[in-house]
């Protein structure tokens, strides 16, 4: 009985209880991955190593590493298109953390 009761409290009560709650968007994938660096791409490193060494896409999918944001390439056939290659006002190509703040303001 008691085994019961606690296959139904599994089954019944607590899916109610933490019931997930998405929000729909209509941003498409790329634009979401031009502004976040990681990505089920590029946080895997057997489709980083397969990119580079089985489809030779150039530039290859860079393995995500939190820091190492710069090394990340865009590349559409990757699913990989953030960059911190950003142009400033007078149309320099700056890098890294200086690009990140000329993004934010």
């Amino acid at each position: 009985v008691h085994t019961l009761i606690l296959i139904l409290i599994q089954r019944v009560v607590l899916p109610h209880l933490f019931r997930a709650k998405y929000e729909s968007s209509d941003e498409d994938y790329s634009s979401v991955a031009r502004r976040i660096p990681a990505n089920p791409f590029n946080a895997n490193p057997i489709n980083c190593l397969r990119s580079k060494y089985v489809y030779k896409h150039e530039p290859h999918c860079f393995f995500y590493s939190s820091g190492k944001e710069y090394l990340q390439k865009v590349n559409p056939s990757t699913g990989c298109y953030y960059s911190t290659r950003v142009r400033n006002k007078m149309g320099k190509t700056i890098i890294g953390r200086k690009a990140k703040k000329n993004r934010n303001g």
